[in-house]
C-alpha cells in the first residue's frame, strides 16, 4: 500500500494509461533525433559527463499512471550545477528503508529505448521510466512486505549515489519489482 499523499492524489485523479505516459518519452525523444538533436549530441561528445553532486534526482509521483498490476513514474535529473554535462544510458536505482538497507535487488534495466546521449545545460531535466510492479510486492505474504522509504538512484555509469523520498511497499528476497528505462531528454514530471 502506497503511503504518499501526492502518489494518492494522483492516483485518485484518474490516472492515464502508460501508452500517454510513453507516448511522451517517445515524443521528446524524436524532437532530439532531428538533425539539430544530432547535432547537439555530436558536439556533446565533448562535454563531461553528468557527476551526481551535479544532479537533482527526484520522483514525479504526481505524474505516474498505472496499468496492469503496474506504476510508471517518471525519475527525473535536473542539472544543479553550473556547466553542461552529459548521461547516457541506465541509472541504476533501488529501494531503501528508513536505514539506508537496500531491500530487494535493484532495478532490472527495460530496454524500451535505446540508450543516447541527454545533453543538460544548468537548469535542464531529463528523465527515465521507473516501473514499480505493485502486483509482484502487494502479492508478497504480509510478514515480508516492506516499506521503502527512499530510492538510491546512481546516474549511469557513476558509483556515487543520490536519494529521491519515495515510499512503497516492496517484497525483499530476490523478486525484481523495480525496472527502470534509460535517461531521455526532457522533463515528464512538469
Amino acid at each position: 500500500m502506497m503511503r504518499s499523499a501526492r502518489w494518492a492524489r494522483a492516483a485518485s485523479a484518474g490516472i492515464t494509461t502508460i501508452a500517454a505516459l510513453l507516448a511522451l518519452t517517445a515524443t521528446a525523444w524524436a524532437a532530439t533525433s532531428s538533425g539539430q538533436g544530432h547535432a547537439a549530441a555530436v558536439a556533446s561528445t565533448a562535454l563531461p559527463t553528468c557527476a551526481a553532486g551535479e544532479l537533482g534526482v527526484w520522483v514525479a509521483a504526481d505524474y505516474g499512471t498505472g496499468a496492469a498490476g503496474s506504476t510508471f513514474i517518471p525519475l527525473e535529473f535536473t542539472n544543479v550545477g553550473s556547466q553542461t554535462c552529459t548521461l547516457q544510458g541506465f541509472p541504476a536505482v533501488a529501494a531503501l528503508d528508513r536505514n539506508g538497507n537496500q531491500l530487494g535487488p535493484a532495478a532490472t534495466r527495460n530496454h524500451l529505448f535505446t540508450p543516447h546521449t541527454v545533453t543538460l545545460a544548468p537548469g535542464q531535466t531529463a528523465h527515465a521510466v521507473l516501473q514499480y510492479i505493485q502486483a509482484v510486492a502487494t502479492n508478497c505474504p504480509v510478514a515480508q512486505q516492506t516499506p521503502a522509504y527512499e530510492l538510491q538512484v546512481n546516474p549511469p555509469n557513476r558509483t556515487l549515489a543520490d536519494h529521491a523520498l519515495f515510499d512503497f511497499e516492496t517484497c525483499p528476497g530476490n523478486t525484481v519489482y523495480l525496472t527502470v528505462t534509460a535517461i531521455r531528454t526532457g522533463t515528464l514530471g512538469t
